[in-house]
């Protein structure tokens, strides 16, 4: 809901670039409070909230954003979305259960791994949008 009455005075790309570097400083701090074990209980679950929060933002504004180009095969383009979004989290499950997931640890690594991802895939496909906005005759 947020997105929505945020989307009315931001475009989709700057609230994206802005919950990808929240989300990646979330998971940044989580690792880092896991691994050194300060603050306890609330500070390791308020910083997993504001990881878990940012997707509110991020979900919506990469979908859009990356289904744009694809008017008339938008529902392909929705498919494989959905079948790489499940492949990510099959992966990042496996990598937690190879990290001992028994541990906060596993899970905090993992993630902040995949808010670094999220974060470069960002930054990469803004590079590319701008680059192909100020590319001659198109």
């Amino acid at each position: 809901q947020l997105n929505r009455v945020l989307l009315r005075r931001f475009s989709p790309h700057s609230l994206l670039r802005f919950a990808a570097i929240v989300a990646l400083a979330g998971g940044v701090t989580l690792l880092g409070l896991t691994v050194t074990g300060v603050g306890g209980f609330w500070p390791f679950h308020l910083t997993l909230g504001v990881c878990i929060a940012t997707l509110g933002l991020i979900l919506p504004n990469a979908t859009a954003a990356a289904m744009a180009p694809f008017g008339r095969e938008a529902g392909s383009a929705s498919a494989v979305l959905g079948l790489l979004q499940y492949i990510i989290g099959a992966f990042a499950g496996a990598a937690v259960g190879l990290l001992n997931g028994d541990t906060p640890l596993a899970m905090a690594a993992v993630l902040a791994a995949c808010e670094a991802g999220v974060f470069t895939v960002i930054c990469w496909s803004e590079r590319r949008r701008k680059a192909s906005a100020l590319a001659p005759g198109q």
